[in-house]
């Protein structure tokens, strides 16, 4: 069959029936008007014609031609197969060389041996594994940093895993960190809404208070060691009991003194003859 498609150049004619005409158009097949004859003018065409059966070329048996056009596009389509798939081998040998210029365009850093030997005492990480971690986006940016360094990083903030770099597999999303017992606790007790003027809040506002105020009577003692000066434990006054500030220093009794002590800063009446004593912390009279 090679040798008659040598010798037989197209357009390749052949015989058939008045009333297939229009199946042999059909496939792309024309009609010499001079020979009377439907031709195909290339090897597709003759091979589609002779899919039909409608049409026999003129000096070859139809079927021996059929099965060897049949061959040869196979044949072909073959190659283009194998053509495809070494192509696609090149195409991962050059992606792999577009990442390594990529690195070295970032300044992709040298590993430190420190980073490489806490690596593989503490995660049991080998040098090629690291390696291996350069194209994993999930560690973030690689601008600057070794791979070592990388890793560890990621490590540290739980990023991934260690059990993914021994797999080799690269995680497809970041670990949640584990959040403390104590501080779910926390978090759900501060997100409960409290009213400030339920009779929780103003029993706890008032018990505040009173160690404020108990704090306060530790700091000025009530008895000194002259009987004479009337000392109020808690800046208050103890006939009146109106609390004595530090910017007025006064109270609601009558014609009543107060000293404030520049000393100790505490205050004490000298409203009283024998009441005008030496000031307990020595500083003041």
């Amino acid at each position: 069959m090679a040798a008659w498609l040598a010798t037989n150049l197209p357009p390749f004619h052949g015989t058939s029936s008045y009333d297939d005409r229009r199946v042999i158009a059909a496939v792309g097949g024309d009609f010499d008007k001079i020979k009377k004859q439907w031709y195909a003018k290339n090897e597709d065409v003759l091979f589609a014609l002779l899919s039909t059966e409608k049409w026999v070329p003129i000096g070859c048996d139809a079927n021996s031609l059929f099965l060897y056009l049949s061959s040869k596009r196979q044949v072909e389509r073959d190659a283009i197969v194998l053509a495809a798939t070494v192509g696609s081998k090149r195409k991962e040998i050059s992606k792999k060389e577009v990442l390594e210029r990529n690195l070295k365009e970032l300044g992709v850093s040298v590993d430190e041996q420190s980073d490489v030997e806490a690596l593989e005492t503490r995660f049991s990480i080998r040098r090629e594994q690291i390696q291996a971690t350069l194209s994993w986006d999930v560690l973030g940016p690689r601008a600057g940093t070794s791979a070592a360094g990388r890793l560890l990083r990621g490590l540290k903030h739980n990023i991934i895993d260690p059990a993914d770099v021994l797999r080799g597999v690269e995680p497809t999303r970041h670990r949640q960190s584990k959040q403390p017992a104590s501080k779910k606790k926390t978090t759900k007790t501060s997100s409960t809404i409290h009213d400030p003027y339920s009779r929780a809040a103003i029993a706890k506002l008032h018990a505040a208070q009173q160690q404020e105020d108990d704090a306060a009577e530790t700091t000025h003692p009530a008895t000194w060691a002259n009987p004479a000066v009337l000392w109020v434990a808690d800046t208050r006054c103890e006939i009146c009991l109106q609390l004595v500030s530090d910017q007025f220093v006064v109270c609601d009794c009558l014609d009543a003194k107060w000293f404030h002590c520049s000393g100790c800063r505490a205050k004490r009446r000298i409203d009283g003859v024998d009441r005008n004593a030496t000031c307990p912390c020595m500083f003041a009279s």
